[in-house]
């Protein structure tokens, strides 16, 4: 049946791996290599080619990938909605990292207290990949900073957030009641990595003054770079959320900086043809209820 041998390549295609996807799958690796073999013959296309003691994929195997995989993840959402209304259900939440690490965890634990029946899964990665997983039906929504970059999903502001710039307590600057931007040229600066939402708004505002933006330090981990502020390498700009803690404590302190200001709002995001399963709609109920910033 060719959609399951559609099912057997996609997941050989994400995990890379023949021995990968067999035991994603429950399969041999036999099963999985024949799948892939009646694809190649029905396509007349090599979709892999040896390399070391394995296999890469080819460039005709992307374009495969690229139109198999929403079929695969639309009759696999088919199937458990509709199991699931029988069953317990289940949610894929994702989110960007900053939310995952400050708000995630709690409305999970919320949401979880009051429906215990239902198996949540969540993945935290950057902004652009959660995109790409919420549009490649991996994920029924997830929760960002920052607009969309694709017309295909839907987004919906449901909480203000503001970026702040931070330095060690025993910085020369600490003790500064109010900073012109300039003085950020003459600074390392300590930021996270490329793509990540928050960087992309900490350039936006620093450019908006000409300001030349490059770190010192790139860092997937919020935790690193405010140890490193705190150890007074350079000045940071990440999430008052995620740093109010340490500023509690005394370890880093907060800078204000003339004329600039890191508004944005967190966004919740779908594909537009997504539809909502029950428990779904009951989470982002949760959202609305217990977040305090309110949209009109």
């Amino acid at each position: 049946m060719k959609l399951r041998q559609l099912q057997i390549f996609t997941a050989a295609y994400r995990e890379k791996s023949i021995s990968g996807a067999a035991r994603r799958l429950g399969l041999s690796q036999p099963q999985v290599s024949l799948a892939i073999q009646a694809l190649e013959k029905e396509y007349g296309l090599d979709l892999t080619r040896p390399e070391g003691r394995g296999v890469a994929f080819t460039e005709a195997a992307k374009e495969l990938y690229r139109y198999a995989q929403p079929i695969v993840a639309l009759c696999e959402e088919m199937d458990e909605e509709l199991k699931g209304r029988s069953g317990p259900g289940r949610l894929r939440i994702g989110s960007s990292i900053s939310i995952g690490t400050c708000v995630l965890p709690s409305l999970v634990k919320k949401y979880s207290d009051r429906y215990p029946e239902v198996k949540v899964s969540v993945t935290v990665n950057s902004a652009e990949l959660i995109e790409q997983a919420v549009l490649d039906r991996l994920l029924d929504f997830a929760l960002i900073e920052g607009p969309v970059h694709d017309s295909r999903l839907a987004m919906e502001p449901y909480l203000d957030d503001e970026l702040v710039l931070i330095c060690g307590k025993d910085h020369p600057l600490a003790k500064a009641e109010q900073l012109t931007p300039e003085i950020l040229q003459e600074q390392p600066l300590l930021l996270r990595e490329r793509n990540s939402a928050t960087r992309a708004m900490a350039e936006a505002a620093l450019t908006a003054y000409g300001l030349a933006v490059t770190p010192a330090w790139e860092s997937t981990s919020g935790t690193a770079l405010v140890n490193a502020a705190a150890q007074g390498l350079g000045l940071a700009i990440l999430p008052l959320r995620f740093v109010q803690p340490y500023i509690e404590q005394g370890l880093i302190v907060p800078l204000q900086l003339e004329g600039v200001e890191f508004h944005r709002t967190y966004n919740i995001i779908y594909r537009q043809d997504k539809y909502l399963s029950a428990a779904a709609l009951d989470f982002l109920r949760l959202v609305d209820t217990e977040e305090r910033t309110r949209f009109t």
